[in-house]
């Protein structure tokens, strides 16, 4: 998507309820059974959930603050059905995330776009496409800048206060670090805080 519009809109609407019907389909033969593991019903909602729910997520631009709000409270409602709902409402989303130890919905999202951008910038002329792109503030381009500025706050980025250009030019000179160290950094403790968006009264605070 090279910007947010009404079919970015509907496809955003489509997913989440995917994730609800998903959500409800699994609830008593898999997230409600006690023989299950917590460990094994993550896998499942990994597996299964997030691979239709979330398919090609990483192609979205940054969400106006109305539908990341819906897709934050259907990913919030598979873990929430993870760990019992009469449990679960009794915690913060900080505290299921923390428990589950899993992604929380923004981290979830800008994974999946800064590892596709590690794969796009293996084509020079893709590359070169971005960065004309990363000027246009509703753009995807803009919003995989963005996410690779906020990576800047962790160990792995430090010092990495880069230009758009520098950070195209970082990773097309290898994408396979590039993405390792997202991955390790996303799934950090620390990457995973919902408040950090939670308090923001605009999208413009995400990072």
């Amino acid at each position: 998507y090279i910007d947010v519009g009404q079919h970015m809109r509907s496809e955003v609407v489509t997913r989440s309820a995917v994730i609800r019907n998903e959500t409800k389909a699994l609830r008593k033969h898999i997230f409600g059974n006690p023989l299950v593991s917590v460990a094994r019903k993550c896998t499942i909602a990994q597996s299964y959930v997030w691979s239709k729910g979330l398919f090609q997520c990483g192609s979205w631009p940054h969400l106006p603050l109305a539908l990341y709000k819906r897709m934050h409270a259907c990913i919030m409602g598979i873990y929430r059905a993870i760990i019992g709902y009469p449990r679960a409402m009794c915690m913060t989303d900080d505290d299921i995330i923390s428990e589950l130890g899993v992604m929380c919905p923004l981290t979830l999202l800008r994974v999946r776009r800064l590892t596709l951008l590690a794969r796009i910038c293996r084509v020079p002329l893709l590359t070169s496409l971005l960065q004309v792109l990363g000027t246009r503030s509703t753009s995807w381009a803009h919003a995989a800048y963005e996410d690779c500025r906020w990576l800047c706050n962790f160990s792995k980025f430090a010092g990495c206060n880069f230009s758009w250009h520098q950070w195209l030019v970082r990773i097309e000179a290898n994408h396979e670090a590039f993405k390792a160290g997202v991955i390790a950094t996303c799934t950090s403790p620390f990457a995973n805080v919902v408040t950090q968006w939670a308090v923001s009264p605009a999208m413009a605070a995400f990072g």
